[in-house]
């Protein structure tokens, strides 16, 4: 269709309307925050919590949790002319779907005040720097997004994993030396990996790599080295 996400649904709360708290809490008990997690956000997690990168290829207009979703993603192709924007204000909603958390780091504390509370939509083509890594026009978004997929599946699987998750767990919180700790515990480890011999032997030897190693079943003892929080509702 022409548009990528509209949005969440703005009609009135009913079972049927996943953004009412309706249906999601047992007949006869009431509906509190205790119960109720934004339905965005547990996608948004589960996203941030997959062992494989994710990419977004907006092909079409995007607001609301259309455009907060792909920050949750690693990499995001938007067409050229689609209209977007995190128009909160304009409906008298607040930020969801983990966008609090990234699109400062996307676009950086003024710029991110500046779209949130404008509730500016405007188009992918006047973006500003960070919020998508390319802008195409919307015939090619698609294939863009697949050429990145194919440079990421060149790479080890374990090592994007890990790298992954340093960038995405390594934020505002996290000091030069407890980075340093971790990259030194990490490029220890898996210098002695089935995949760094692989990397290495096939560069040496000119041929495409075959990484043996399977994230599900191989990672590293000490992963995760964050503190898991938990966040489902007990109903």
């Amino acid at each position: 269709g022409k548009a990528f996400c509209a949005g969440a649904d703005l009609s009135p709360a009913s079972p049927l309307n996943p953004n009412s708290m309706e249906g999601d809490v047992p007949t006869g008990r009431p509906a509190n925050l205790a119960y109720w997690r934004d339905g965005g956000g547990q996608a948004a997690l589960s996203i941030v919590r997959s062992t494989k990168p994710v990419i977004a290829a907006v092909n079409g207009a995007a607001v609301g949790v259309g455009m907060t979703l792909p920050l949750a993603c690693d990499m995001t192709v938007a067409a050229e002319d689609a209209k977007v924007g995190f128009v909160f204000g304009k409906r008298g909603l607040t930020m969801e779907c983990l966008s609090s958390y990234f699109l400062e780091r996307c676009v950086g504390h003024k710029v991110a005040m500046e779209l949130v509370l404008t509730g500016r939509v405007f188009k992918a083509k006047e973006a500003p720097s960070g919020l998508f890594n390319y802008v195409v026009p919307k015939e090619n978004v698609l294939d863009k997004a697949i050429e990145l997929a194919s440079e990421i599946c060149e790479t080890s699987p374990m090592s994007c994993m890990l790298n992954r998750n340093m960038i995405i767990r390594h934020g505002y919180n996290t000091s030069p030396e407890e980075a340093h700790l971790l990259e030194s515990k990490s490029i220890y480890w898996i210098a002695r990996q089935a995949d760094a011999k692989e990397g290495i032997n096939s560069f040496l030897e000119k041929r495409k790599p075959k990484y043996p190693m399977d994230p599900f079943k191989d990672s590293p003892e000490w992963f995760p080295w964050w503190n898991e929080i938990a966040t489902k509702s007990r109903l």
